[in-house]
């Protein structure tokens, strides 16, 4: 039987020995299939995985509640007639425009 940790869903970073003790037998049989888990998986280069985080781009509802601060009566009423889920503002459309490439150059490495 050949451990991996990827399937067993363990950090690259615990690989390198993690300390769980050695008083209790289970923290012994862990850091002992830890070893097998290594030994086993010598020749094999560490995972690396990168993670983009995405805010999403300015919506009119964004715009609303940032005129909340300066006229907030005009700015409460148009949040409640333009709602939460609104379209991109003027602004919102641009910054998408502005990151579409580095969007469309990443797109062949994302996973969901």
């Amino acid at each position: 039987l050949k451990l991996s940790l990827r399937a067993l869903g363990i950090p690259a970073a615990m690989a390198e020995g993690p300390n769980f003790g050695k008083k209790q037998r289970w923290q012994k049989d862990l850091h002992e299939c830890f070893a097998k888990i290594r030994a086993a998986n010598s020749n094999v280069p560490p995972a690396k995985k990168t993670i983009y985080f995405v805010r999403h781009a300015e919506s009119k509802s964004n715009v609303a509640k940032i005129n909340m601060k300066s006229k907030p009566i005009r700015g409460f009423c148009t949040l409640c007639a333009i709602g939460f889920d609104a379209e991109l503002s003027e602004g919102g459309r641009k910054q998408l425009l502005e990151v579409r490439p580095a969007g469309r150059g990443i797109e062949a490495e994302l996973e969901a």
